[in-house]
């Protein structure tokens, strides 16, 4: 029988191993953020990765590779037997879940020991003082900085400020060159509205939320000291030389027609010219050269001279179809009321266009025979009938004067003439009003 000395040995023992046992599988840690318990692990690592993954949604979210989370965290080493264990993925959404606080690890700027503003980086307010050169002296695509001169003391200093401070960099260059009023810099613009343009979950969304909120509010800040530089600058300043029209008469189209027989082309003359800025205000201007970088060219224009071939209308910019004598004028049938004339000449006189347009029709017409009929633009329509021989086809664009056809004597006819009407809406117009002409005329 074990002495009672022995019994609280065992007893001890027993204590210590559980003890141990116990701070071994029944303690762990919880995580709380702000005050709120997001969470319970026995390996705090599961937490730290899941904050590196938010670290970097945020990042990505707000374009700023030293954007993190700055929230307060708190671990606390409890018993945790009796709790569900929360694995990195849980970790991270209850993270995404929540609304945080964002900041940027990056650089002060001041100028002549002024405050500026706060950057990403030193280069990126080195970039800014390159923008602020540019916005100086108005650089466009066709200047170039030839040298400048910042008058002012520029000094940096590390930082982490608020991820809502941050702009983008060439409203940085305006801002350093001009000053607030420039572009109403005193509204605070960030990261978030200058388009980081990716898909982030939500809790990344809700801190963007918290961002744009910023944005509309007005900065009590001091306002940005402006830079004190000397800007030199060279544009190239285009001017248009234009070109001369030359008109040559041409006997190959007629009265009335023209064509472009060479289209003109403006030349160029380039104009170096050298400004000198101070502060944003131009103090000299000087032109360095002129030259005629292309030399324009004439536009040539072909000016009809001959006379179409046949009568003109007394009303109406057409003529007739053809020449010879004016054989039927008002008979019964299709010509009555002298809705349509015939005239006639040797087979294979040339059938004009009376006006420019399209042809609808080339083809056989019943006891009109071969007929060829032509749509000017205004919708008047020109028939010519008992052709011998077709020069176009349907669909063809023809000109005023053009040869469309030749005379013939197909489909219902005693002798070679030409069959001539002029319809308007589909209806038949009386010829002689639009020609001086009547029966034995020679047209």
């Amino acid at each position: 029988m074990l002495e009672k000395r022995e019994w609280v040995l065992i007893v001890g023992a027993v204590l210590v191993l559980f003890i141990g046992l116990f701070s071994t599988f029944g303690m762990g840690y919880q995580i709380s953020m702000d005050g709120r318990i997001i969470g319970y692990t026995k390996d705090t690592q599961a937490f730290t990765d899941s904050l590196t993954r938010i670290d970097d949604i945020m990042k990505a979210a707000y374009g700023v590779d030293t954007a993190k989370v700055s929230d307060e965290f708190q671990i606390q080493h409890v018993p945790v037997f009796d709790k569900v264990e929360s694995s990195e993925s849980d970790f991270t959404r209850e993270l995404v879940a929540k609304d945080h606080d964002v900041s940027v690890s990056g650089v002060a700027m001041s100028i002549d020991g002024k405050a500026a503003g706060n950057f990403v980086s030193e280069k990126q307010a080195q970039e800014a003082l390159e923008a602020a050169v540019k916005t100086s002296a108005v650089v466009g695509e066709n200047d170039r900085v030839v040298n400048y001169q910042i008058h002012s003391n520029i000094t940096y200093q590390d930082k982490t400020f608020d991820v809502t401070e941050v702009r983008p960099t060439k409203e940085w260059g305006t801002l350093l060159a001009a000053g607030p009023s420039a572009s109403e810099a005193t509204t605070v613009q960030t990261v978030a509205s200058a388009g980081v343009g990716q898909q982030v979950n939500r809790g990344a969304v809700t801190a963007l939320d918290k961002v744009v909120e910023a944005e509309s509010v007005q900065s009590e800040a001091e306002e940005t000291p402006v830079l004190k530089m000397d800007v030199t600058k060279q544009s190239v300043i285009k001017e248009a030389i234009p070109y001369d029209v030359v008109r040559q008469e041409d006997s190959s189209l007629y009265v009335g027609q023209i064509q472009i027989r060479q289209p003109g082309q403006a030349g160029v003359r380039e104009h170096v010219v050298e400004s000198q800025y101070v502060d944003g205000v131009v103090t000299t201007q000087t032109q360095l050269s002129e030259t005629v970088t292309k030399e324009p060219v004439a536009q040539i224009i072909a000016v009809g001279n001959n006379t179409y071939p046949t009568m003109g209308a007394k009303k109406g910019d057409f003529i007739l179809p053809a020449s010879g004598d004016v054989t039927s004028t008002d008979k019964s049938g299709s010509h009555a009321g002298y809705k349509a004339i015939d005239i006639a000449a040797a087979q294979g006189t040339p059938i004009y266009a009376p006006k420019d347009g399209t042809v609808t029709m080339a083809q056989e017409y019943g006891s009109y025979g071969l007929t060829v009929q032509v749509e000017a633009d205004d919708g008047t329509v020109f028939l010519m009938a008992h052709n011998s021989e077709f020069k176009c086809s349907a669909g063809d664009r023809v000109s005023k004067g053009q040869v469309i056809a030749l005379m013939g004597s197909t489909g219902n006819s005693s002798g070679p003439h030409c069959h001539f009407e002029i319809r308007i809406g589909g209806t038949q117009q009386c010829i002689t009003d639009y020609f001086d002409l009547g029966l034995g005329d020679i047209v």
